[in-house]
């Protein structure tokens, strides 16, 4: 759970700062930043919640992607990095409590 804090805690944080910088942008850093092969590194958070797992409304997960992309060679190759951060359901513990997991990748 503290983990679900966190991952929603740091996104809000990205969305807040995305607006206060798009605001800031002229239109040819716009261009730029959506063009895929420009020769800019980029840092990207993507979430992946599931509320419920298999019908069970009590079972939840939860992976954050983090990329990095980097250009090279004058941008002819793009270069990315893919760190997934994930919470994962292991089970039940003799209390009958849900037990969870966090880890890179897990």
């Amino acid at each position: 759970m503290k983990t679900l804090l966190a991952v929603a805690a740091m996104l809000m944080a990205a969305t807040i700062c995305q607006r206060a910088v798009a605001q800031q942008l002229s239109e040819e850093e716009m261009k730029k930043a959506n063009n895929p092969m420009a020769n800019a590194k980029s840092i990207n958070i993507q979430d992946y919640y599931v509320s419920s797992i298999y019908d069970n409304a009590d079972i939840r997960a939860n992976t954050m992607m983090v990329r990095f992309a980097s250009p090279f060679a004058k941008g002819k190759i793009l270069v990315r990095f893919t760190l997934p951060v994930s919470t994962i359901y292991t089970g039940q513990d003799a209390s009958g409590r849900q037990n969870y997991t966090s880890g890179l990748g897990t």
